[in-house]
């Protein structure tokens, strides 16, 4: 017989005690059982979260009736409770902002900082309950909050099995429908099974819940405390990061490249007018995710879909309302075209960017002499109204992949209104070396 001790780690933001207590008694499969421990979760800025801890066993894999069963009955108590305490809130949510996970986020943002947010539509979120996902899943919630600042519930519906991964498809694939039958359209899906991928790319997920699909997605590929772990930078990162990092981990199971960007095309090109540069988004995280070594043998492609509704750095050029921006950007795509950096670059290299509003991220090899040309570059731009753009303040950073033959040094200057990345084929270099380059740059 199989125990495990799940740990749920919750926000007020998302549900009181007494709430909370309740409904995720009643909304956790009847296989959890005793809730043995509810304490305080020790944070420098309070006690604004909570740890519920359910010990249980599942020897026995439920049935598909057992779990459509569970997820209905989960979905209805969750609307109703979910309505109560929307009631009972007076469309008021205090401490919407995890302070201790999120001000570093919203630091440099002073109008986002200061806004009150919408409370809309619950979100439920669906998992295939095994202890990796589900401790992941609660999570979710904060980095909803974060994405549109409508969220104010969340409720989970796991199952704990070690049957084959189709039945965790399958017990998804039963929840999404549940879900549409109950009219809960917000949706967030944690899983790591091969078969979600078909799932999601047969456009059998809500249109309404991809980004919070891929976002949850991305969740699993934390590997920081499942307290802290949506502190990521001052930013947040998108959610075609999540469906980039997913598509990735499926090229293990046998999926070609091609294949993945036939089927990322055909599911994101709709949505390209709610997910502001999601396909460039997916091409940056696909350069810079952990495999990145593959490319060095078959270098990746960036290219456009030819039927998108407009050609996504035209229009951010457009909209640079100041001629500097427009220099800026000429500068860079001169180095791109001409595979340099002008005088600012002793060698030439093969280089790529996309253009799309945020931080400035520049991703390059491990050469100490590109980063200081560019921000020599950059310095030029320092003092032009409304840039805020400080090179001497700029993060110089780096990581090497797990196979520890390649690196990403990386450029981020804060407080941007346009991103210009460059991704460069990185050539194999030890991790020792590498590191200490990123530091003598």
């Amino acid at each position: 017989m199989d125990e495990a001790v799940l740990e749920f780690c919750l926000s007020n933001v998302i549900m009181d005690d007494q709430w909370s207590a309740e409904v995720l008694r009643r909304v956790l499969p009847e296989y959890w059982v005793n809730l043995i421990v509810q304490q305080p979760v020790p944070r420098c800025s309070g006690d604004v979260c909570r740890r519920w801890v359910w010990e249980g066993n599942y020897s026995d894999t439920p049935s598909t009736k057992d779990i459509y069963n569970q997820i209905s009955q989960a979905l209805t108590l969750f609307k109703e409770c979910a309505q109560w305490k929307q009631d009972k809130l007076n469309f008021k949510v205090k401490d919407w902002v995890l302070q201790e996970n999120f001000e570093d986020l919203l630091c440099n943002n002073p109008i986002e900082r200061q806004r009150e947010p919408i409370l809309g539509e619950p979100v439920f979120i669906i998992t295939d309950g095994s202890v990796n996902t589900i401790t992941r899943a609660a999570g979710a919630a904060f980095v909803l909050i974060r994405l549109n600042g409508q969220v104010f519930g969340a409720g989970f519906a796991g199952w704990p099995w070690s049957s084959p991964s189709r039945m965790e498809a399958e017990g998804i694939r039963l929840g999404v429908q549940v879900a549409r039958m109950k009219g809960l359209k917000n949706l967030v899906v944690c899983s790591d099974s091969l078969e979600l991928v078909n799932l999601l790319l047969g456009l059998m997920v809500p249109p309404m819940a991809l980004q919070q699909v891929v976002e949850a997605i991305r969740l699993l590929d934390s590997t920081e405390d499942k307290i802290s772990f949506c502190k990521v930078s001052r930013r947040l990162v998108g959610p075609a990061e999540a469906l980039a990092i997913y598509a990735r981990k499926t090229q293990t199971h046998g999926l070609s490249n091609a294949l993945i960007d036939k089927r990322i095309r055909r599911l994101l090109v709709p949505y390209l007018v709610n997910v502001k540069d999601i396909v460039a988004e997916v091409a940056l995280w696909r350069a810079a995710s952990s495999d990145v070594h593959q490319y060095h043998v078959q270098p990746m492609q960036i290219h456009w879909p030819e039927n998108l509704p407009g050609h996504t750095i035209r229009h951010q050029q457009m909209v640079m309302k100041d001629s500097k921006w427009t220099a800026l950007s000429s500068k860079l795509d001169a180095a791109v075209t001409h595979g340099a950096m002008g005088k600012f670059l002793k060698h030439d290299l093969n280089i790529s960017h996309l253009c799309f509003a945020d931080d400035l991220i520049i991703f390059t090899d491990a050469q100490a002499s590109l980063p200081h040309s560019l921000k020599l570059l950059l310095e030029e731009f320092s003092m032009a109204p409304g840039l805020h753009l400080n090179p001497l303040k700029s993060q110089l950073f780096s990581s090497c992949s797990a196979i520890e033959q390649s690196q990403i040094l990386c450029i981020l200057v804060c407080q941007l209104p346009v991103k210009k990345l460059v991704v460069n084929n990185m050539p194999s270099v030890g991790r020792k070396s590498a590191l200490q380059r990123s530091r003598e740059a």
